[in-house]
């Protein structure tokens, strides 16, 4: 059974809310809390936040570096919601109006009832109403209020909505910071790469769907197509500067050799 789940990030310096949902066909809570042990924490006492400082905190970056590889390995699909900081109270509208979209370009299997799990206090009364009305597209079965102590992909989708947003965020010259990368990514040692570049190829797999726009007259098509974004809903009160940085950062997500 698919599992969603849900969590946002906020940055006031931008006027926006980046939500994450990120979509599990496996069980993913027993790789997430090995992750956690391995970089010496506790599962269900201790977990990953986004917020917390990563320049002195050699466990955070780590647990971060696990989180990846495990959207990576288990083949997570990554949806996005972008929403300008006044409209935090129906942030849930804008997750149920984006997995409608989902369900009608036949992401999601039919008959499938995902399990959809909201971070604590991200669900309005107003989108529980509209839950328990049935007004979305297709079924789910909803959990609100998770711990995500205890709820392990939560922390994935912490992490992905805080990278999200740290990649519109460079993209609107917001962000001006160069991370150190070498041959493990496929470039020269001690290479610097701009981080909002760094993030968005860490994620770009997950954030595309199986869905061509574009080929090239090269023999490997599939890998160096341009595919539609799994799942993307900018909302019309955004900015027109954070509607281009979305567009240029999501709208497309290239699939092919970047190094």
């Amino acid at each position: 059974m698919t599992e969603i789940f849900v969590d946002e990030s906020i940055h006031s310096d931008a006027g926006i809310i980046v939500t994450a949902l990120v979509f599990a066909k496996r069980p993913i809570d027993e790789l997430v809390s090995d992750a956690l042990v391995h970089c010496g924490l506790i599962p269900g006492v201790d977990e990953y936040k986004s917020s917390s400082p990563k320049a002195n905190n050699e466990k955070s970056r780590k647990l971060r570096g696990l989180l990846k590889n495990i959207m990576w390995s288990e083949g997570c699909r990554l949806a996005i919601c972008i929403d300008p900081i006044e409209h935090r109270a129906t942030l849930a509208d804008s997750v149920f109006n984006l997995l409608d979209s989902i369900y009608c370009a036949g992401r999601i299997s039919t008959g499938e009832v995902p399990q959809l799990y909201f971070d604590d206090g991200l669900i309005s009364s107003k989108a529980r109403q509209r839950f328990a009305s049935g007004q979305q597209s297709g079924p789910v079965e909803l959990s609100i209020k998770s711990d995500s102590k205890a709820v392990f992909g939560l922390q994935l989708a912490d992490m992905c909505a805080h990278s999200v947003a740290t990649m519109l965020r460079s993209q609107m010259g917001l962000i001006h910071k160069a991370t150190l990368v070498g041959e493990e990514m496929g470039y020269d040692p001690n290479s610097m790469i701009e981080i909002g570049f760094e993030l968005w190829a860490g994620l770009r797999h997950n954030l595309s769907s199986d869905e061509r726009l574009v080929d090239d007259e090269r023999q490997d098509q599939e890998a160096i197509a341009t595919m539609k974004p799994f799942g993307l809903r900018v909302s019309d009160a955004c900015s027109d500067d954070v509607r281009a940085a979305a567009q240029m950062a999501l709208g497309s997500i290239y699939v092919g050799c970047i190094h």
